[in-house]
């Protein structure tokens, strides 16, 4: 097998480039390249184009290259200096040195130029070199300019651009990932993201098709191969395949043997090892062919010819060892150093980490956990696992002791002395690993000694990470830090501003007044009554990024909320995003205030998701495995009770306290609203062993009397937390919720099931209608 030839000269050399004929060779690649400079009028390989769109050759590229590069240089340093000005140019000049070259210049320049505000509004997170180049300025002391991100056309929040669509417009990796969604594959079953597509339309993952790939590439090399050998050989098709499948299995090695067979023949003397190995298989097999050379003694071998180590011996070369059979002897041995050595050692599977055939002393140990159990803790000297620690070799435990000692002073105590008792006392491994993050360290350090104020203004200066916000709710629940229920309105506040930075300042303007005058104010009113204020926030993040995300979709057609047409209304709320109708809150206000114009109408409210409910039969099904199955979770089961018999939202279940359970003796109550209920059992027993301690982290060392504790310190286990555990044993929580509340309100007079249930009386009559009950009579009922 050889080469094809060159589309372009016809020679039959190693082809390096594309033509509209074919593949060419490197001299052809240089003709192609030929022509007439448009600077020097010389006929010299061209290299590219100047600014005006001719092409040019190499020399005059260099020529110009020189004030070239000086201009871009220096539109770079004016952008800067428009930006921030305190910055000096000699710093600016650096950054410049350090970040870009020719090309990344070139194409920094063009954009600054384009973008003159790009780098105070953003976005400036693309291209690569213009994110790399605003993180080296912040590096060197610059204030004003930081890094924004661009608005995710999708879920309207700023983060790093992932996938651009055809518009321009960018979304992030998340809501990318959502496009582009897992399904099982039709190759192997699992659920991977699909990369291609088989003839029956099916999707295959990117591993089934590069073992597509793979598999037919090897089996037109092993076809090659066996036409090949076909006319040098005296053996058929099927055992030809038979014996290049055995001697190259992979696809590397049929093209090697395919490349060495090009240049040696089956017979020729001083063979390679792959195509001896061939020749020895294939006379095994029973072809006609000479037995290759022993590399050894240059005598032809047999075929018990050895192949151990890239090499053809023959039998008597090899020397075999008649201990172990591996051809390991020397000629005055007569057996291996291995066998050797092993007469005098006692070999076996060790009695501590059972690992086999190992080198065993008196008490049955192998030399890695002799060296372990000799260890010890330069401190407490127990035998633990150790770490080092400033050069000495440490316990998990005593390494904590000495980082505590580090960081919080016990004598005189610190301002952080309220947190060295919990933190002592949690699991040693992972607390040493989050106090040794550098910015956990540094701020533990400061806020102790006094060199930091203890605020919140202070932990909100530090970056958003979740590390800071875990140590945030361990200083408030030590007492360290005091409370601030009104931080979570702040927060969105503050963080709206930079939420709105990439809108145009009209539609900004508009957005900040619906802010102030309608959702911070419902905020408050929320926080005033019991209402869960984070729930609410969280609420309202989510309606300001869809607000978000649908003003730069209008901003991408060069039109704002004033000059927006029915036809951008329309194409948002029939998109097929997550949830288009949450804008419809701002645009009813902005058309209450007159800023949307009154021509455009918008689409009826949302209802809410459809009330599905569960099959009856298939509730009471769930509510026998609850009460029977003691291999689930006791938190899953006391919920699931509450959900399924009780028809319990899931916010009120996880607010449950230790206070709401009571127990009289053998009775034990729950008290969800006004009244108390009893609990049959198994969940008077259940709820009685709640909460459970899973962790021993920092957290967890501090009292709570939530009967749902979360992983936050101070903080219960969030709604949607326990919505997933409880999908993940069958319960569809809103659907099993309402079955069960139907089924009550059938049978309990609405005032009576509100009381006991903790629920709106109005909202317990619209289920009882729903279900078909009649109470309008039961007071006359119960007086006959």
């Amino acid at each position: 097998m050889s080469d094809p030839p060159c589309a372009g000269c016809g020679r039959q050399v190693t082809l390096r480039g594309a033509s509209l004929h074919g593949r060419i060779c490197t001299a052809c690649v240089a003709r192609a390249h030929q022509g007439l400079c448009a600077s020097c009028g010389r006929h010299r390989k061209l290299v590219g184009r100047n600014g005006d769109g001719a092409p040019w050759c190499d020399a005059c590229y260099r020529a110009g290259g020189a004030g070239r590069l000086a201009a871009r240089r220096r539109a770079v340093i004016l952008a800067v200096a428009a930006a921030e000005p305190a910055l000096a140019e000699a710093t600016v000049l650096r950054v410049i040195d350090q970040m870009a070259d020719g090309r990344r210049l070139g194409q920094l320049a063009d954009h600054l130029l384009a973008n003159p505000g790009v780098l105070v509004i953003g976005p400036n997170s693309r291209p690569p070199v213009l994110d790399r180049f605003v993180g080296a300025l912040v590096a060197a002391g610059a204030e004003t300019i930081t890094s924004i991100h661009p608005t995710c056309r999708e879920c309207g929040r700023t983060r790093p651009a992932h996938h651009q669509l055809p518009g321009g417009a960018t979304i992030c990796s998340a809501c990318y990932a959502r496009r582009t969604s897992a399904r099982p594959c039709g190759g192997c079953g699992r659920r991977r993201r699909p990369y291609a597509r088989d003839e029956a339309g099916h999707p295959r993952c990117r591993s089934c098709t590069d073992r597509a790939r793979a598999e037919v590439e090897q089996a037109e090399a092993l076809e090659q191969l066996t036409s090949v050998l076909t006319g040098q050989v005296s053996l058929d098709h099927a055992q030809l395949t038979g014996v290049l499948t055995a001697v190259a299995p992979r696809g590397h090695d049929l093209r090697t043997l395919a490349r060495l067979l090009d240049e040696h023949r089956l017979t020729d003397p001083g063979l390679p090892f792959v195509v001896a190995r061939l020749v020895i298989a294939l006379r095994v097999a029973g072809a006609d062919l000479p037995f290759p050379p022993c590399q050894s003694c240059q005598q032809p071998c047999g075929s018990d010819a050895s192949v151990y180590g890239a090499r053809v011996r023959c039998r008597t070369c090899v020397r075999h060892c008649p201990g172990c059979a591996r051809p390991a002897r020397r000629e005055d041995e007569r057996v291996c150093g291995r066998c050797r050595r092993d007469a005098h050692r006692r070999r076996g599977r060790c009695a501590t980490c059972a690992q086999p055939d190992r080198v065993l002393d008196d008490r049955g140990l192998c030399r890695g956990c002799r060296e372990r159990a000799a260890r010890r803790c330069a401190d407490c000297h127990q035998n633990r696992p150790l770490t080092a620690v400033a050069g000495q070799q440490l316990c998990d435990r005593c390494a904590l002791v000495r980082t505590v000692d580090g960081l919080l002073v016990d004598h005189p105590p610190g301002a952080l002395h309220a947190l060295r008792a919990p933190i002592l006392a949690a699991e040693p491994m992972t607390t040493g690993r989050w106090l040794r993050r550098p910015t956990i360290t540094a701020l533990l350090a400061a806020l102790d000694s006094g060199r930091l104020p203890l605020t919140h203004a202070t932990m909100d200066a530090q970056p958003p990470t979740r590390a800071i916000e875990h140590l945030r709710d361990l200083l408030l629940a030590s007492g360290a830090l005091a409370p601030d229920p009104d931080r979570p309105i702040d927060r969105l506040q503050h963080d709206s501003d930079q939420m709105l930075a990439a809108l145009d300042v009209n539609d900004a303007r508009v957005v900040r007044s619906w802010l102030r005058w309608q959702v911070l104010p419902r905020l408050r009113h929320h926080h005033e009554g019991t209402v869960d204020l984070g729930a609410a926030v969280a609420n309202a993040r989510r309606t300001l990024r869809s607000v978000i995300a649908f003003l730069a979709t209008i901003e991408a057609t060069h039109r704002t909320l004033a000059s927006v047409h029915q036809g951008d209304i329309d194409s948002w709320f029939a998109s097929l995003r997550a949830r288009p109708h949450q804008v419809r809150p701002f645009l009813t206000w902005a058309r209450r205030t007159r800023v949307l114009p009154p021509a455009i109408i918008l689409p009826p409210a949302f209802s809410g998701r459809g009330d599905l409910r569960t099959d009856p039969e298939h509730r009471w099904t769930i509510a026998r495995r609850l009460v029977r199955d003691d291999d689930l979770d006791p938190l899953d089961r006391v919920a699931g009770a509450l959900v399924v018999l009780y028809a319990q939202p899931l916010v009120r279940i996880c607010a449950l306290t230790t206070d709401d359970i009571a127990t009289d003796g053998d009775i034990v109550t729950v008290r969800l609203g006004g009244d108390r209920l009893e609990l049959p059992e198994p969940f008077a027993t259940l709820i009685q062993s709640l909460p459970l301690r899973r962790r021993q982290g920092v957290a967890e060392q501090f009292p709570g009397d939530w009967l749902f504790p979360g992983q936050r310190a101070g903080r219960h286990l969030a709604a949607t937390s326990l919505g997933r555990r409880l999908r993940t044993i069958g319960i569809e929580p809103r659907r099993t919720r309402l079955a069960a509340l139907d089924q009550l309100s059938a049978e309990i007079p609405p005032a009576m099931l509100a009381g006991v249930l903790g629920l709106k009386t109005s909202h317990v009559v619209r289920h009882t209608t729903y279900a078909g009950g009649d109470w309008g009579r039961y007071a006359a009922d119960r007086a006959t």
